[in-house]
């Protein structure tokens, strides 16, 4: 079962929410409340039919031949760290790839929406990945990000930190 932890209490992000009704702004992770994850990449998939792109610039083969290339080194518990991860649609094709080459290969999904995480871990089962996943809703621009994230990734050899 794939969990979605949080790295910030509920005090604290309506707090947070508060001070941005205050400023009159709004931070990024407020955008995607009830169905704004879903409105976000409905809205993202139109743009792309309108300009005519048929696929993102970089496949999930070419993230996949650069970390063949560039990273890999047969290390025996790998963690890949994917910050802002969204819905993680080429996270989750990249790390699969991977994990076909990886015994113990794990996704770390770190978010700042919960809605945005749950529409991930959604895909994530929906994909029937044979890896494992874990989702962190912690903001990673926060300067506590290091020691909030460091008890989930501790227990791997090798870390890669990746921001598609």
């Amino acid at each position: 079962m794939s969990q979605i932890f949080t790295g910030i209490s509920d005090w604290d992000l309506d707090k947070e929410f508060i001070q941005n009704i205050k400023d009159r702004s709004i931070d990024q992770k407020f955008l995607y409340l009830e169905d704004g994850a879903t409105n976000y990449y409905n809205y993202y998939e139109a743009v792309k039919k309108r300009v005519g792109l048929l696929q993102d610039v970089f496949t999930d083969e070419d993230y996949f031949t650069f970390w063949q290339k560039n990273i890999y080194t047969h290390q025996t518990k790998e963690a890949y760290i994917a910050l802002a991860c969204g819905q993680a649609k080429i996270d989750l094709a990249v790390v699969n790839k991977i994990s076909s080459k990886v015994d113990d290969y794990t996704l770390l999904g770190v978010d700042s929406s919960y809605s945005m995480l749950e529409s991930a871990r959604n895909n994530y089962f929906e994909s029937e990945s044979a890896f494992q996943a874990k989702f962190l809703c912690i903001d990673f621009s926060r300067i506590d990000f290091p020691e909030k994230i460091e008890s989930y990734t501790d227990p791997f050899d090798k870390k890669v930190f990746s921001l598609l």
